[in-house]
């Protein structure tokens, strides 16, 4: 049922409901002549309880029948992603991407027109062909990264910063450059840096700073080793502590 049409029903419903409202005071007062303060706050409270009787058999009229018509709704998507996941799974060019339009529950054609077109422009790289099965589970790496992550001796953050992200590269950590900054100086690190170890270990000059974004409603927020006088920051992760404390403790 479309969202106007319950509105129209809840209307329909609700309207003689609230009507009822005004019976107290019609029929004691109109009809029986009922009248004084007593009888008048006695048509105030039961006009009061039969009106908000009314709004709550509306609300829950309204709520069911939307509720209903979501799970007609659900099933009517569900019914069309299977229907689309076969129609993909027939289809010999790009059957291949069925797997992962199933995983995210959904079959958008351009979409995977463009996963097709990525994944195809890996293969053709003989030096970037590794990474095309990556696309297929959904990892689809940029070129100014996979040439990152091919160049060990490869460094994007600046002078500053470099002895870090060199140490965090020699010692196997993942960095990657953030997509869509080819060229940037940023790197974002898997581990989790001890800012006081690296600052002490790395010798880093006062510039440079903890910077901490708070997290937002649809930002989980950012912790980075940010040099302020080039603009260049390591991007905290959430892996293994680095420097390892045993590794802090040889340095000293």
């Amino acid at each position: 049922m479309p969202r106007w049409l319950i509105a129209v029903v809840s209307t329909v419903v609700g309207l003689p409901l609230l009507a009822t409202a005004g019976l107290p005071f019609y029929l004691g007062h109109g009809l029986l002549d009922l009248r004084g303060p007593v009888w008048e706050w006695a048509y105030a409270l039961s006009t009061f309880v039969l009106l908000v009787t009314a709004i709550v058999v509306i609300m829950k009229v309204e709520t069911a029948l939307l509720r209903r018509a979501d799970a007609a709704q659900q099933a009517r998507a569900r019914l069309r992603l299977v229907d689309d996941l076969a129609t993909l799974r027939n289809d010999a060019r790009l059957a291949h991407w069925a797997p992962l339009a199933e995983r995210y529950r959904r079959v958008d054609h351009d979409l995977i027109e463009q996963w097709e077109a990525r994944f195809q422009a890996l293969r053709a790289d003989p030096s970037r062909r590794p990474f095309a099965e990556h696309a297929l589970h959904g990892d689809f790496p940029e070129d100014h990264q996979i040439d990152y992550w091919q160049d060990p001796e490869a460094r994007r953050t600046c002078e500053h910063l470099r002895p870090v992200e060199g140490a965090l590269r020699d010692a196997g950590i993942q960095c990657t450059p953030p997509e869509g900054t080819a060229g940037a100086p940023f790197v974002g690190t898997s581990a989790t840096l001890d800012e006081p170890k690296l600052r002490q270990r790395f010798a880093l000059p006062d510039f440079v700073e903890w910077r901490v974004e708070s997290p937002e409603p649809h930002d989980p927020g950012t912790e980075r080793l940010l040099c302020t006088a080039c603009t260049s920051w390591l991007e905290n992760g959430r892996g293994p502590l680095f420097p390892r404390p045993d590794q802090a403790s040889a340095a000293l």
